[in-house]
Parts: C-alpha cells; sequence; structure tokens
C-alpha cells in the first residue's frame, strides 16, 4: 500500500504526492514564462509607506538592471511621459479604491521609447483598509504600431476612395459640361452659319438683281460671320485657359480708344451711353480690355433687351483701369451674383437666352490674368458688373506684400 501523506509533512501537498517548494517553483516559473511572453510585469505599492515591488519582469521590460526597485516618483517620473496621470491613479487608488487601466507612452530606463498598458487595484487588509495597490505593465508597443499601421493604411484607403469619388464626380461633372457646352455651342454656330449661307446663295442666285436690298443682305452676312468669328475666339480661348496657356500680354495704350474700337458696329449700338475719358493710359492686355468691354455689353443687351446701356471707364491705379457696365433689365439676384462668371452657368433657365454661357466666364479670366477681379455690385434697376484690370506695378505690390520674393509673376491661369 501506499504511503498517505501525513499531517507532520508540510513539504507534501495533501492528496497530491508532490512537494508543496516543487509546486510552488513550478507555478513561479509558468507565471514568469507567460509573463516574459506577454511582455507583463507585476507590481505593488504599500500604503502608506509607498514601498514599490516589482516582478523580474518588471525590470526586464523596463530595462532597469539594478535588482533594487526605484522608489515610487523616481520609477514614475523617469518610465512615463506623462508622470501626473499614474501618480494621480496610483494615489487615487490609495485613497478610495478606485482602479484603473490606462495605456500610455513611457520609456525604458535606457531611453527606449514604448507603449505601456498600467492597470491597478487596491487590495484590502482584515480592518477593511487599504493596505496596498497592486497591479501590472504591459509592454504593447508591438501591438500599438500594429494598431497604427492599421488605422494609418485605412486612412490612406479611405483618402484613396475618397480621391476615386471625387475624381468620377469630376468626370461626370465634365461630362456633363462637355455636353452642355456642345449643345450650346452647336445651337450659337447653327443660327449665324445658316444665315451666312443662305445670305450668300441668294447673292449667288440674284446678284444684281436685289438691287437695294444687296445692301441688307450684305450687312446681314458680315454680322453674322462677325458672330461665328466671336464664337470660334470664346471657343479657343477656353481651350486655352483650361490647358493654361493664356497668358495676360500687357502693352501700353490709350485703354479709352481701346474701348471705343471694341464697340464699333455694336449690335446695342444705339443704346449705348459711353462715360469714357478723352485719354486714358494704361498698361494692359488690350485684346483682352476688348473681349472684356465686348462680352458686358453683350450680356447687357441679352438679358436687358430694351433701355440705355452704360460704359463707364476709369482710372484704377497709375496703369489700370476699372470698367464699369449698368443696364435696366432685370438684375441679377443675389444669389446668382457669384455663379454668373462660372463657366456655362447661365442665368434665368426658365427664360433662356442665346449664348454660349461663357462671356462672363472669359470676363473673370481675364481679369485674374490681370491680378484683377470681376463682380456683381448692388442696383436698384438693372445690372451693375465691374471689372477690376490693375497695373503690373499693383501686381508687384500684391506679390510684395504676400513675400514673393524671386518678384516672379504668374501669367496663366484655368478654368477649374
Amino acid at each position: 500500500m501506499s504511503e498517505r501523506p501525513s499531517e507532520d509533512r508540510p513539504e507534501l501537498l495533501q492528496g497530491g504526492g508532490r512537494p508543496v517548494e516543487e509546486v510552488l517553483e513550478h507555478s513561479r516559473m509558468l507565471r514568469q514564462m507567460a509573463g516574459r511572453v506577454a511582455r507583463i510585469g507585476g507590481w505593488s505599492v504599500e500604503v502608506p509607506s509607498h514601498e514599490v515591488r516589482w516582478s523580474p519582469e518588471m525590470f526586464e521590460i523596463l530595462e532597469w538592471d539594478r535588482v533594487v526597485e526605484p522608489t515610487l516618483d523616481h520609477g514614475v517620473n523617469t518610465v512615463y511621459r506623462d508622470p501626473a496621470l499614474i501618480a494621480d491613479a496610483v494615489a487615487t487608488c490609495a485613497a478610495d479604491g478606485t482602479a484603473f487601466d490606462v495605456e500610455v507612452e513611457a520609456v525604458t530606463f535606457t531611453g527606449r521609447p514604448i507603449w505601456a498598458r498600467v492597470v491597478g487595484e487596491p487590495q484590502y487588509g482584515a480592518d477593511g483598509a487599504i493596505t496596498r495597490v497592486v497591479g501590472a505593465l504591459q509592454d504593447i508597443s508591438v501591438a500599438k504600431r500594429a494598431a497604427d499601421e492599421r488605422i494609418e493604411r485605412e486612412q490612406r484607403l479611405e483618402r484613396i476612395a475618397a480621391q476615386e469619388a471625387a475624381a468620377a464626380d469630376r468626370l461626370r461633372e465634365l461630362d456633363r459640361t462637355k455636353n452642355a457646352f456642345l449643345s450650346a455651342v452647336s445651337h450659337e454656330l447653327r443660327t449665324p452659319l445658316t444665315v451666312v449661307q443662305g445670305m450668300g446663295r441668294t447673292l449667288q442666285r440674284l446678284g444684281d438683281q436685289l438691287g437695294d436690298g444687296r445692301a441688307e443682305v450684305e450687312r446681314a452676312i458680315v454680322e453674322h460671320a462677325d458672330r461665328l468669328a466671336t464664337l470660334l475666339d470664346d471657343l479657343l480661348d477656353v481651350d486655352r485657359l483650361t490647358r493654361g496657356a493664356l497668358s495676360c500680354r500687357r502693352q501700353a495704350c490709350d485703354a479709352g480708344a481701346v474701348v471705343r474700337d471694341a464697340l464699333v458696329g455694336s449690335p446695342v449700338a444705339d443704346r449705348l451711353v459711353l462715360d469714357l475719358p478723352d485719354e486714358l493710359p494704361a498698361l494692359v492686355d488690350t485684346a483682352q480690355l476688348e473681349r472684356i468691354v465686348v462680352n458686358l455689353v453683350e450680356n447687357a443687351g441679352k438679358y436687358a433687351p430694351t433701355g440705355p446701356i452704360e460704359v463707364e471707364l476709369a482710372r484704377l491705379d497709375t496703369q489700370g483701369v476699372a470698367v464699369e457696365v449698368r443696364d435696366h433689365g432685370p438684375g441679377i439676384p443675389p444669389e446668382q451674383r457669384e455663379r454668373v462668371f462660372e463657366p456655362l452657368y447661365r442665368a434665368d433657365e426658365a427664360a433662356p437666352r442665346p449664348g454660349t454661357g461663357v462671356g462672363l466666364a472669359l470676363v473673370a479670366a481675364f481679369a485674374r490674368l490681370h491680378g484683377g477681379t470681376a463682380c456683381v455690385l448692388d442696383r436698384e434697376h438693372g445690372a451693375h458688373l465691374r471689372v477690376e484690370l490693375p497695373g503690373p506695378d499693383a501686381d508687384d505690390a500684391a506679390h510684395d506684400a504676400a513675400g514673393d520674393d524671386d518678384g516672379q509673376r504668374a501669367t496663366t491661369v484655368s478654368t477649374s
């Protein structure tokens, strides 16, 4: 028969058959192995003496090569990036038993940064008073880096998805714009082209038989041919703007003379009221100034079919000019005043007027090329549009104020 363990044999477990010391050592080894693998160390702080005890794993994780634990203050202030957070958590736990579980940035005693999860809870004595705070520290640097990489990867994928969605929206908008532009252009080209073709055939067929009517036929041909030329100019400028290939080529001129010449033969010449100085020296792109005035007047004639159209030219700075056009039509609602300068935007869709919807967009683009602006001003009756074309001196001053050290000015702009 096997010998039963007697009560006076403490080295044996009751009913187990193995020495207590062996079991305890085995358990200690398992805990140490688990702590090393999981990178977890144990600690305790006595209350109220603040005496600190560390497990061997704590020394290993925090790379503390001494056999004596640091004091509470030394350990907290050396290890944690935010020592007050841990010190307050331990103090609160010791005072009222509030447990804690936090993730914090830390640094080992050799200066290596880590992320740590720190947990703590109270331990009570027989009298119910808190005798110590016990807890654990786990090195979660690997998991934290993996989580950060996963978050970064997810954020990158979200950014890519957002960019792709924006690109898809942009493509759809470009397709819509293209279709609207082609529709408007084809319609606008068809009318003058039909007139030119018809009148040309009339001249071929009847010739001198037209008598006094010949002059009217020739006038119609010239008028609609000019209209075709304007449309083609708009198309070419839109293409150049889209490619960023349109520049501002300033030259010395009499701005008043440029405006007068631009309005000769205007379809609304009989309604124009000009307020132009006898002479206004300026340094601007004369071709763009002409187009600005023509487009503003054409827009006024389109939306204000009756009443005077006032054109005013004034000095803006030493070499710049300001152009203002006022009409007596229905005006532009406040909510549309910024949008009228967008490419292909057509106000009053319910009662569409002829046009491609790029005239005012080109006005704004030409103004930007000069470093200026185009805007709609308040007016009780009718529309009031103002375009400012600063001279190069104003451009230099603006760039100096913005800290442009190299003194170079951008001279191209796109419609995007």
